[in-house]
């Protein structure tokens, strides 16, 4: 791309508000239900609601406009996803030279290393100090059969993982238990 094409710059801004706009619908539908959320978890829970949003949208050609622009493609901002699109739109607007503007949410996001401390302080939270020898975590998915094979678990547990996802509820009982 030699030139700037301006009306591809106007509609990726456009998709990108687009975003921005169902990531604060989701966090106010979510957020307005009564739960049982610690305040200290508030800004964490929003943040799920943006990724949440943009994970409801193909966004693969988009990340691919973006990335042959040189601008962030939005790959890896799991921790900080409004911040993220946030700031692409503003880039977007300067290159443009426009005053685009975003819906504003009531509460600032989460910023970038904001996110990654949160992720690491809920997840440490969650699961404990990271094992000695690694600094991340393993989850196993497997089918509720299968996470309720005592020794396959125990095998697994032996060798690293730090918690399994079923899809169904479960409960674990040692072999000749009740």
């Amino acid at each position: 791309m030699r030139i700037l094409d301006k009306r591809l710059l106007a509609e990726l801004s456009a998709e990108l508000a687009l975003l921005c706009s169902d990531m604060l619908e989701l966090e106010a539908s979510l957020l307005k239900r009564p739960l049982a959320l610690h305040e200290a978890h508030r800004r964490s829970a929003r943040n799920l609601a943006h990724y949440l949003a943009l994970r409801r949208h193909d966004v693969r050609q988009l990340q691919s406009q973006l990335a042959l622009l040189g601008l962030s493609s939005l790959g890896r901002t799991e921790s900080h996803v409004l911040n993220a699109v946030q700031t692409v739109h503003r880039v977007l607007n300067a290159l443009l030279g426009a005053n685009g503007s975003l819906p504003r949410p009531e509460e600032p996001a989460v910023e970038i290393g904001e996110g990654t401390e949160l992720l690491d302080a809920n997840t440490e939270a969650l699961l404990g100090p990271p094992p000695p020898a690694r600094k991340v975590r393993i989850m196993v998915t497997m089918s509720s059969d299968a996470a309720t094979d005592y020794d396959l678990v125990r095998d697994l547990v032996r060798n690293g993982m730090d918690c399994i996802a079923s899809t169904a509820p479960m409960t674990v009982r040692k072999p000749g238990s009740a």
